[in-house]
């Protein structure tokens, strides 16, 4: 095509043709038109995880998610020929012409598992055909890691596809989008309480028979209407005014320095591009009323990830873990591994405090708001939430769009994960208990079987576990060859591990590591290191991809990370 200035130049009108569309315009024979070949990022899973890997555009662009974050670790060099130019700048391609040569950008080892990631997305799926919400997301962490296995958000888009993704479908929300989380954060304003001993378990708050007046305002208890309970009554039945009560005896100190220490109103520190900080101000902007609306998960924002993490520092017994979405990056020419640098872990709570507030959260899915995050089998700790979404326009909280969520986490005496499922504007319902709840459940089922975690409860006995859960079967994950159950001790054999389970082994061993391919480790060098007062000076590890699950021929493949 000629320009304003008499030269000429290309244009491209379409990428990545087909062989059918390739061969048509070969046909069409017309003069100046051609085909280019060219070098694009492909995503094996598709939409999996979408908008938490990101996407590149057409012009080679990182766009949003890791893609982004990690550019420059990813990127790797494009090669070149240097030549000498004449006058006219015409390369001199006979004289001396030197090769650089490209280079392939690092790997990045993620704490993702693409197993748990499928079943959060099928979830959200179930959630979105029923609920019809704005946007919805789900986040699974390991408890006394951090480890974020999954964060799973629709809308979702394909980025083998950037040209036809909208920006609603490359949002992650559970990351980057701040709601009032209402009821969940009332755990926490419980623990604010108990840690300073301005309460005790047992004691009694009268809750006004439903209604109480407040700084000006009537404050209700949405559902049931309680006189005397007691603190795990309280929380078990979501009763606002026996939590403003108790925030009250904390004190506003007490309670911001608890919601703080477990990171509302700031960013957890995740490594991932536009993290929201969510809303809580500080004390200096604190009104009389805040102390009716922050104790109860109002006048304050969080996102999906945050509400998981702080979840985790009461599941794991008071410690408090930046999420760890990257574990590290692996040099795909030598293998060499640099792991993610992390501060470590903070104590944010006493143990005491974190067992007795996680017996409290018991309460709730046994005889609360959150029964119907029962699983079979398992104790269930979890709190419901039904915040209020705030309308600007009319000066006022809305009577008709909510956000739902429910955060719990099990086993409850011995937690493997913490899930978080929240749900934004739901149609025709809107409790916690009732949207998310039952996601919550059946996720979390999945889960345990994904996990090989037995039930505990006594109806369940060991003898019936492998005919409940199916594991015998092959079309179980957690039956298929590469799975290994996670040990409390680091193993010095590497063969069937994902990538992530040898990483944390060696890692734990302190023996440096060199990490190549991906899927399953089928090779180590040396071969087992059974004396722990020889261990080598580097291993070897390599990965191969593991057959897909003969069970679901349209799932991900169980174990990569």
């Amino acid at each position: 095509m000629q320009n304003s200035s008499g030269t000429y130049q290309s244009d491209i009108l379409c990428y990545n043709l087909d062989d059918r569309q390739e061969a048509a315009v070969q046909a069409l024979a017309l003069p100046g038109l051609f085909l280019s070949e060219g070098t694009g990022r492909v995503y094996p899973a598709g939409s999996l995880a979408a908008s938490t890997l990101g996407t590149v555009g057409l012009s080679d662009v990182a766009l949003g998610g890791l893609e982004h974050y990690a550019d420059s670790y990813l990127r790797g060099s494009v090669g070149r020929l240097q030549t000498v130019k004449d006058a006219r700048g015409i390369h001199l391609l006979w004289t001396d012409v030197t090769k650089l040569q490209s280079t392939r950008g690092a790997d990045l080892i993620l704490a993702l598992d693409s197993y748990i990631q499928f079943l959060a997305e099928k979830e959200l799926e179930r959630l979105s055909r029923q609920y019809h919400p704005q946007w919805a997301s789900i986040v699974v962490m390991e408890p006394y890691r951090g480890e974020v296995l999954a964060v799973a958000n629709w809308p979702t888009c394909d980025p083998n596809h950037p040209e036809s993704s909208t920006d609603r479908g490359l949002r992650n929300y559970a990351i980057c989008e701040a709601f009032e989380p209402g009821s969940t954060v009332k755990p926490f304003t419980l623990a604010a309480a108990l840690e300073g001993q301005f309460v005790h378990p047992n004691e009694t708050f009268d809750c006004e028979g439903g209604r109480f007046y407040i700084y000006g305002r009537w404050l209700r208890d949405d559902i049931h209407a309680y006189d005397l309970l007691t603190v795990e009554e309280v929380l078990a039945h979501s009763s606002n005014i026996g939590v403003v009560k108790i925030a009250h005896k904390a004190g506003r100190g007490a309670l911001y320095n608890t919601l703080r220490s477990v990171r509302f109103g700031q960013k957890t520190g995740v490594p991932f591009p536009g993290e929201s900080p969510g809303l809580l101000r500080p004390l200096s902007g604190w009104q009389p009323a805040s102390m009716r609306a922050i104790p109860i998960g109002q006048e304050m924002q969080t996102t999906s990830l945050a509400l998981a993490a702080a979840y985790c520092a009461i599941a794991n017994g008071g410690r408090y873990n930046i999420p760890k979405l990257i574990l590290g990056y692996c040099n795909p020419r030598t293998g060499d591994f640099r792991p993610h640098d992390y501060p470590p872990s903070e104590r944010v709570l006493s143990q005491e405090t974190a067992r007795t507030v996680s017996r409290m959260l018991t309460a709730v899915t046994e005889y609360g708001t959150g029964q119907d995050a029962q699983v079979k089998g398992f104790n269930v700790a979890g709190k419901t939430g039904t915040g209020q979404i705030y309308d600007a326009r009319q000066g006022r909280y809305s009577r008709e769009e909510y956000t739902a969520s429910f955060v719990g986490f099990l086993p409850a005496e011995d937690p493997r994960v913490v899930i978080a499922v929240v749900v934004n504007r739901p149609k025709g319902a809107k409790y916690g208990g009732k949207v998310a709840a039952p996601a919550f459940a059946r996720l979390a089922e999945g889960l345990m079987r994904y996990l090989e975690v037995f039930p505990s409860q006594g109806e369940l006995r060991q003898k019936n576990v492998r005919r409940l859960f199916d594991l015998d079967s092959p079309n179980s994950p957690a039956s298929a060859p590469w799975r290994i159950p996670e040990r409390s001790e680091p193993a010095t054999l590497m063969i069937g591990m994902t990538m992530r389970e040898a990483y944390r082994d060696l890692r734990r061993l302190g023996v440096p590591l060199a990490l190549h391919g991906s899927g399953v480790a089928l090779h180590q060098e040396p071969r087992a290191m059974a004396d722990p007062g020889k261990m080598p000076t580097l291993c070897e590890v390599r990965f191969f991809p593991p057959p897909r699950l003969s069970g679901d021929a349209t799932g991900p493949e169980t174990g990569a990370s």
